[in-house]
């Protein structure tokens, strides 16, 4: 999300942009320098590393004396939130990504997160929040709620493309029928994700349908995961399950007839989104605000219940496949409507703007 928001705003005129990243190189630094973004690596790696980590983040803030900071997640809201009040910076908006706080009280994270309540109060000017649940679970944490701001995730439909002539293209190279259905599913092996839920739902809809299959990609997703085969093997679904590690997702998506959420816990899930966007009917525990998304234009069901998920995914193999057909085209029409980049990228510009009569400025 943060490389979409950042390469729709390198189109406006007059607005800088520059990335701080706490660690070290990361994926999309190429990419955004490319577009004209500049991008500094603070290789905080260690304790005294982020003292002067942080240090050095202090006099770049003096030097480049942005309009406004935004910080991602909870180190950095930490970290550059305080960096940026101690350069006399006003507009500093936080950003929290997430619902589920796994980590226990003492943990690094669980103190990081504690401490950031605290200072809710006194360093953001607004705290931007990618779900209305992780809005209120912060709440109940103790963060400043006067402050807080929903803005969900944005996506660029140009590159999403869903195509019949694909879908029929991927399930041949693949060695499915082309009448036969797909559930699929993606994210990586992690236990919020819950795919021993997923897994035991297909197992069910398995055995009372002869011609489905079932997509699974993701980190951690493949034959090497001996967890995960051991749950595949239980389920006597090793013959209908297709595993591809982690790649880009977006043929996949569109070989699919039915996207699943399996989750037990999610902020604001990006692949239902980008399911729907490639017109995919999704099938999603009611986690985060994956039920916000989806709305009447799919399934939704409570997490941890493999009975009703499987209910679920048996009902809409019985739909017919103009309705399933009208289903698709609606939830891309929804993502456009309510997620498209450009509305939510201007959403953050006005943040950036607050104080300025000028309209244009500094992002950092």
């Amino acid at each position: 999300m943060l490389k979409r928001l950042l390469l729709e705003c390198s189109g406006y005129d007059n607005y800088d942009q520059t990335v701080v990243t706490l660690k070290g190189p990361g994926l999309i630094d190429d990419e955004l320098r490319a577009k004209g973004i500049d991008v500094i690596n603070l290789n905080m790696r260690s304790l005294g590393s982020v003292f002067r980590g942080v240090y050095n983040l202090v006099k770049i803030m003096r030097v480049y004396k942005p309009d406004a900071v935004f910080t991602w997640m909870y180190h950095a809201d930490l970290i550059g939130g305080l960096a940026a009040y101690l350069s006399g910076i006003k507009n500093i908006i936080w950003g929290i990504r997430c619902t589920q706080i796994p980590q226990r009280g003492l943990s690094a994270t669980g103190c990081v997160i504690r401490l950031c309540s605290i200072l809710s109060f006194v360093v953001p000017r607004v705290i931007v929040c990618c779900a209305h649940s992780a809005k209120s679970v912060h709440a109940q944490l103790g963060y400043c709620s006067k402050k807080m701001l929903v803005i969900p995730n944005g996506y660029d439909l140009s590159v999403f493309n869903p195509s019949q002539n694909l879908k029929i293209t991927v399930k041949k190279e693949l060695g499915v029928k082309r009448d036969s259905k797909v559930i699929g599913i993606v994210g990586r092996f992690d236990e919020l994700k819950d795919f021993k839920n997923f897994i035991k739902a297909a197992s069910r809809v398995a055995r009372k349908f002869d011609d489905v299959y079932f997509f699974m990609a993701g980190k951690g997703i493949d034959f090497e995961n001996s967890q995960l085969m051991s749950w595949i093997n239980v389920a006597e679904i090793t013959d209908r399950v297709f595993l591809f590690g982690q790649v880009n997702p977006h043929d996949i998506y569109a070989a699919m007839d039915f996207y699943c959420l399996s989750s037990k816990a999610e902020g604001f899930p990006n692949v239902v989104a980008e399911a729907m966007a490639m017109e995919t009917p999704c099938i999603v525990t009611d986690v985060g605000d994956a039920g916000v998304i989806v709305n009447k234009l799919g399934k939704i069901v409570p997490p941890n219940d493999h009975y009703q998920l499987s209910e679920a995914m048996m009902d809409m193999l019985g739909k017919p496949d103009s309705l399933v057909t009208k289903m698709g085209v609606e939830a891309r029409q929804s993502i456009f409507e309510n997620y498209d980049i450009r509305k939510i990228a201007q959403q953050y510009f006005r943040l950036s703007c607050f104080g300025q009569n000028n309209g244009r400025g500094k992002g950092e």
